[in-house]
């Protein structure tokens, strides 16, 4: 699992310009989606019956808390992909937002920080 969460941190970062945004929250989602199966069978096997996790104890929490925290990147992967599917079919492009080029600094961008509150 950790090997597949580093590749995917690997693409991501070194071929960030290349995918769109779309694509990547797609492909955060199925990789998401896969960690969070492997975690489900790490959790049932190692705090099973006979499981080296089994007693309540640091491994027992840490496999609980990895699939519990796989769990909710895949409902934030989902919840993105919903808004932007459903942003994309109802809504259409406004031009409300001002241009703002890539020199401009984030205290000169307008409304930036009232809208991150």
């Amino acid at each position: 699992a950790g090997l597949v969460a580093l590749c995917r941190i690997l693409i991501t970062v070194c071929c960030q310009t290349y995918f769109t945004r779309r694509l990547r929250v797609h492909v955060e989602m199925v990789v998401s989606f896969f960690l969070m199966l492997l975690f489900g069978v790490a959790v049932a096997t190692i705090t099973g019956i006979g499981g080296p996790g089994q007693s309540v104890g640091d491994m027992f929490y840490a496999t609980w808390l990895t699939f519990l925290v796989t769990i909710g990147v895949v409902i934030v992967c989902y919840t993105e992909i919903s808004k932007e599917e459903d942003g994309a079919v109802h809504s259409k492009p406004s031009n409300s937002e001002p241009h703002i080029d890539a020199q401009t600094s984030i205290l000169e961008k307008p409304g930036i920080i009232s809208r991150a509150l």
